[in-house]
This record gives structure tokens, sequence and C-alpha cells, in this order.
């Protein structure tokens, strides 16, 4: 409950429904499906979406709004760059993908641990 009364007369202003349920200790609203089996296989369906282009492996959410390749055996884009001697020089970048603001609300959704 709030650590504090109002006196007569004072009124509370809220400017969200967030603050007026943490005022009033009330839960967080959430997004999330109840179903354990129907939210499995929401997550499942969404990694299948989001599959790694070098090794064809679902894609893991780290949160925010990115995707990346978890894969052990993926190395990531390969890369050939020579420098001035003429040597050839081989390195790996890890592939990740950038969620835009629908998907990364969906994702954090599906994803997040909730009571």
């Amino acid at each position: 409950m709030r650590a504090f009364r109002l006196s007569k007369g004072d009124t509370e202003h809220y400017t969200s429904f967030e603050e007026l349920r943490a005022a009033w200790g009330l839960k967080a609203f959430t997004k999330q499906t109840k179903d354990k089996n129907r939210l499995a296989k929401q997550r499942e369906n969404f990694c299948a979406r989001n599959i790694c282009p070098i090794c064809k492996q679902p894609m893991v959410y780290i949160g925010g709004n990115q995707l990346v390749c978890k894969n052990v055996s993926c190395n990531g884009y390969k890369h050939e760059v020579e420098t001035d001697s003429g040597e050839k020089k081989v390195f790996y970048t890890p592939v990740f993908k950038l969620l835009d603001e629908t998907s990364a609300e969906i994702a954090n959704n599906l994803f997040s641990e909730y009571e």
C-alpha cells in the first residue's frame, strides 16, 4: 500500500495506468499467454521464423531487440581481407539480428518470465 495518506481535499494525479497500478498495489499488466503449452508453441514458432543464414538453426532472443546465433559450430559470417603485403587474413563475425519495435515487444512478451 501507499506509505502516506492524502489529507482531506487533496487529489492524486497519475500520468499512466502503470503508475496507477503501482500506487494501488496491483500486479503489472502482461500480454503473455497463461497456457504454458501454447506459450511454448509460440516461442518455438517465433524462433523458427528467425533462423541463422549460415547454419540454418533457430536464433536465440537475448533481450531488448536482439537475436543471436548461439550454435557452437557456427562461426558466423566469413570475411577475407588482403593486406598490403599480399597476405590473406580470414576472420568471422557473429550472426545477429536487430528486431523492429513491434517484433521486439512480441519477443519481450514471449520470453519474459512472469509470476
